[in-house]
């Protein structure tokens, strides 16, 4: 995220989960996740949490907010890069606003690093999680990338 802290909608991704994480209630992890995926713009809440569910969402909490992360300089590398973003499909107006954040930090990163930039449809924040189709593109882009001069 703090690559592009200077995008609109990046900028409000972060204020709102700064909220939720200087009034989050660590006592309760289901609570504080609750509350991140509202700043997020998902209002629903799960049915029930799984053992594994909670354990992620504990390592989540002891971890620096994406935005305070130490970037070193980044620099164009000497091998092709690939930036998948997942699809956010909604008109929620802060889904909308939370989709364009993501996308603002991955046009940063694929335009730093010369990157391609693909968005894979309705995967939201888990593109790699499609299966055949991440890794079909995975693959052409591999395959791609072979097959260029060095």
């Amino acid at each position: 995220m703090g690559l592009a802290r200077d995008n609109v909608d990046a900028a409000a991704l972060i204020d709102r989960l700064s909220s939720v994480l200087s009034e989050m209630d660590r006592s309760d992890p289901m609570r504080a996740y609750v509350a991140w995926r509202a700043a997020i713009g998902f209002t629903s809440q799960p049915e029930a949490f799984t053992d594994m569910d909670l354990k992620c969402i504990r390592a989540s909490r002891q971890e620096p907010p994406p935005w305070k992360a130490t970037i070193p300089p980044l620099h164009r590398p000497p091998f092709p890069v690939l930036v998948v973003l997942g699809g956010w499909p909604s008109e929620d107006p802060l889904v909308v606003s939370t989709a364009r954040a993501f996308r603002a930090v991955g046009e940063r990163l694929a335009e730093i690093l010369g990157g391609e930039l693909v968005t894979l449809q309705d995967t939201f924040h888990n593109p790699q999680l499609l299966g055949a189709p991440f890794n079909d593109r995975l693959e052409a882009f591999l395959l791609a990338a072979e097959s260029r001069p060095h």
